[in-house]
């Protein structure tokens, strides 16, 4: 009875109405201002400093990826720049560690495939010395016998994992489909990581890496003065040493209207991709179509989201977003759908798309919510030093526009309604998209067949299908 009267009191209090809190004042944002500096050897400093917490972060950026990896043993750069934090002619791996985590501080690589860098930060009062460890691992990398066997059977155990993953292999495929035999189109293998030998990381290292083809990046409770101080005695004297500068090579294919569809026996579920090529970051009306595809995949409020999760119930969540690497950039959708849903999930992404881009285009609603979402949000990015040099790093990398932080914003407010479909409408193509599906073949490839593209049926390891 008791029980009875509580559970009625709480049930008057939920129905009672309440009114929603009003929003708050959009967070003032302002971009740290950076200092440069420059050690006797060339090599840049770039300082943003922060002192609202007494840490620091240094990143030291190497222009060199998996593009310089031969054919037949790819994962080289990979291998050779994640051995470089491990172990050092002065310091053991076991030494190395527990040197660092004693003065408080991490010290890890950061790979990429079109660059890495050497990340090393802590506490202020320790930076000296953390410095000198970063220094030591940038210059004199140990690559010891026994850390080489260990990192290379962790790679090959991590590629059979992998292998087992449908999210993996769509991104495998949809990459392979994009770029083709060039490297951002290759793939590690457990031949190619077996080729690998000690020997090859250490040629990598006298070949790739040097003071001409880094920059640093320092953020944090930092003085820019004391920083260009400690690092030149630390890399000041390391002398270029005509290291190779290695071009990035890479041109996307022709994506074709097709349906790549690789087999996961007894998958309960089945994972789906689509992708076509969109206009360079650089490009005036990128942050029209950021907006535009923010409206339509790439919330969770998003027409296709609210649809295939919300309405339906095929999936626990559906995105699309815009993402680049150098060259051009492309626009892909992917979720996860029950397999009994594949071919209904396929049919109502494509007609959310095909309304978009005809007589139901997004909405004033729709954009400004949009905008709102993609800006509010937006300052909470760059709480940590963490974060700015990260993307400090994609800017140097990728080509961006120095001030592509700050005028994120401004540029993504001024985007109109207007804008934003006709950068749809001119990005977007249905007969220059890609399809991915990697699912059960005995349970969801009957219905494949009706979708209205040429399947092609590709391996695990994305190979044609006999």
């Amino acid at each position: 009875m008791m029980y009875a009267l509580l559970f009625a009191i709480a049930a008057q209090a939920i129905d009672r109405p309440a009114p929603f809190p009003e929003p708050l004042e959009p967070a003032e944002f302002s971009v740290p201002d950076a200092s440069f500096r420059e050690l006797s050897n060339g090599m840049e400093i770039i300082v943003v400093e922060n002192h609202e917490v007494p840490m620091w972060e240094a990143r030291v950026i190497f222009g060199v990826g998996g593009y310089t990896d031969p054919a037949d043993k790819i994962g080289t750069a990979d291998l050779a720049f994640d051995l470089m934090t491990t172990a050092t002619d002065n310091h053991d791996a076991q030494t190395l560690s527990r040197t660092v985590k004693k003065l408080g501080a991490e010290m890890y690589t950061d790979y990429r495939g079109d660059y890495a860098a050497l990340v090393a930060g802590g506490i202020v009062r320790t930076m000296d010395e953390t410095l000198d460890l970063l220094a030591e691992a940038i210059r004199t990398p140990a690559y010891a016998a026994d850390d080489f066997e260990i990192a290379q059977r962790r790679r090959r155990a991590k590629l059979k994992v992998d292998l087992e993953k449908p999210g993996t292999i769509a991104w495998r495929v949809d990459s392979h489909t994009r770029w083709g035999d060039s490297y951002l189109g290759r793939f590690a293998t457990d031949e190619g990581y077996a080729a690998i030998s000690r020997d090859d990381l250490v040629a990598f290292h006298k070949t790739y890496v040097g003071p001409e083809n880094a920059l640093i990046l320092v953020g944090g409770d930092v003085d820019p003065d004391t920083v260009a101080e400690l690092l030149e005695a630390k890399l000041g004297d390391w002398e270029p040493a005509d290291i190779e500068v290695a071009p990035v090579k890479a041109e996307p294919k022709p994506i074709e209207a097709k349906l790549y569809f690789v087999d996961m026996p007894g998958a309960s579920q089945s994972t789906i991709h689509l992708t076509t090529q969109v206009v360079v970051p650089t490009d005036e009306i990128y942050p029209a179509l950021e907006v535009a595809n923010h409206a339509v995949g790439g919330s969770f409020t998003s027409r296709i989201n609210m649809n295939l999760r919300e309405d339906k119930g095929y999936t626990y969540g559906a995105r699309c977003f815009t993402h680049h690497r150098h060259g051009p950039a492309f626009l892909t959708c992917n979720t996860a759908v029950r397999a009994d849903a594949t071919r209904a999930s396929l049919d109502e992404i494509k007609r959310e798309l095909e309304e978009a881009l005809g007589d139901r285009p997004p909405t004033d609603e729709e954009i400004a919510d949009a905008k709102g979402d993609m800006t509010l949000g937006y300052p909470g990015r760059f709480e940590t030093t963490d974060a700015i040099l990260a993307t400090e790093t994609r800017i140097w990398r990728y080509g961006l526009a120095d001030d592509f932080i700050a005028q994120y914003i401004p540029l993504t407010e001024a985007v109109t309604t207007e804008a934003a479909i006709s950068a749809l409408r001119g990005q977007l193509d249905l007969a220059a998209t890609h399809w991915v599906v990697v699912g059960d073949k005995a349970t969801i490839f009957a219905d494949l067949d009706g979708f209205g593209l040429p399947i092609v049926e590709l391996d695990k390891q994305v190979r044609p299908v006999e």
